[in-house]
C-alpha cells in the first residue's frame, strides 16, 4: 500500500467512524513505508538489470568487432608477407639472370679485344677460359629461367628468349667475326632489356640494379 492509498484509507475510516488503536496506525504506516521502499527498490533493480543487459550486449558486440578486426589484420599481414616474399624471389631471380648476362658481356668483350689484337698479352688459353665463362653463364640462365617464369613478368621472359634466339643465330653464322658480333649483341641487348624489366617489376625507378643484393 502506497502512502497516497494509505491516506485515502485512513480518511475513509475517519469518515465512517471506525476506531483503530494507536498501534494499528503505526503498523499501517510501517507497511506503507516498507511497500514504498520495496517498490522503489524493485524499480531500481530492474533499471540496473536493464543497464547490465545493455552493457553485456555492448561488450559482446565489442568482442565480436575486435575478433573481426583481428581477422582482417591477420589477412592483411598474411597478404603483405606473401607479397614481400614474392618480391624477394623476383629480386633473387633477376640478380642471377643479370649477373650471368653481365659476366657473358664482359667475357665476349674481352674475347673480341683478344681477337682484334687490342689485348695481345692474353693468348688462346685465356680466351678458352672466357668461352667457358660464357658457357657457364648460359647454363645458369637456363637453370634459373624455368622456375623464374612463375614470378617474373612477360618482358623479362621475352628478353631471355630473344637472347637464346640471337645466340643460336650467331652460332649458325659461318663468319667468325659475325659470330662474335652476334654473341656480343645478344648478351648486351638481353642485359639491357632485362635490367629495364627488373626496374619496372621491382619498382626500382631510376636506380641502378644492385647485383650484390
Amino acid at each position: 500500500m502506497t502512502q497516497p492509498e494509505l491516506a485515502v484509507f485512513l480518511q475513509q475510516i475517519s469518515q465512517h467512524g471506525i476506531g483503530l488503536s494507536f498501534w494499528s496506525y503505526v503498523l499501517m504506516g510501517v507497511v506503507a513505508l516498507v511497500g514504498g521502499y520495496l517498490g522503489a527498490y524493485l524499480k531500481k533493480r530492474g533499471e540496473n538489470y536493464a543497464i547490465r543487459q545493455d552493457m553485456g550486449n555492448i561488450l559482446l558486440q565489442l568482442k565480436n568487432t575486435t575478433t573481426v578486426a583481428e581477422q582482417i589484420r591477420g589477412e592483411i599481414s598474411k597478404g603483405i608477407w606473401v607479397e614481400q616474399n614474392r618480391w624477394n624471389l623476383k629480386r633473387e631471380y633477376y640478380t642471377v639472370l643479370l649477373d650471368s648476362l653481365n659476366r657473358a658481356v664482359d667475357a665476349i668483350d674481352e674475347i673480341i679485344e683478344i681477337e682484334s689484337g687490342e689485348n695481345p698479352q692474353n693468348g688462346q688459353g685465356h680466351e678458352y677460359e672466357l668461352w667457358k665463362q660464357i658457357s657457364e653463364s648460359t647454363r645458369k640462365i637456363h637453370e634459373a629461367i624455368g622456375p623464374a617464369r612463375l614470378f617474373l613478368g612477360d618482358e623479362a621472359v621475352a628478353a631471355i628468349k630473344k637472347y637464346y634466339q640471337a645466340q643460336y643465330a650467331a652460332i649458325q653464322t659461318p663468319d667468325w667475326w659475325t659470330h662474335l658480333d652476334g654473341t656480343q649483341g645478344a648478351a648486351n641487348n638481353a642485359y639491357n632489356e632485362l635490367l629495364a624489366a627488373a626496374k619496372k617489376d621491382l619498382s626500382i625507378n631510376g636506380a641502378e640494379f644492385d647485383k650484390s643484393a
